[in-house]
């Protein structure tokens, strides 16, 4: 039973969002020239615009809204 319950507890709780490797914060940091080297395309990088966009826009210790990659 105490195999059960450890197995339980190391299940993540979030998705860690990452693209190339990259976590989702470090591509929201990365200053334009820095994501052209990153070699990330003009569809990564309005994903990315729109990202932040939303990030900023959301409330303080609040979920942005969702935004699906299309």
């Amino acid at each position: 039973m105490a195999e059960v319950d450890e197995g339980l507890k190391r299940k993540r709780a979030f998705w860690k969002f990452t693209y190339r490797g990259v976590n989702f914060d470090q591509l929201v940091e990365l200053m334009h020239n820095s994501a052209r080297k990153q070699n990330l395309k003009r569809k990564p990088m309005a994903l990315i615009k729109k990202l932040k966009k939303a990030k900023k826009e959301a409330p303080p210790m609040e979920k942005p809204s969702i935004n699906n990659p299309e």
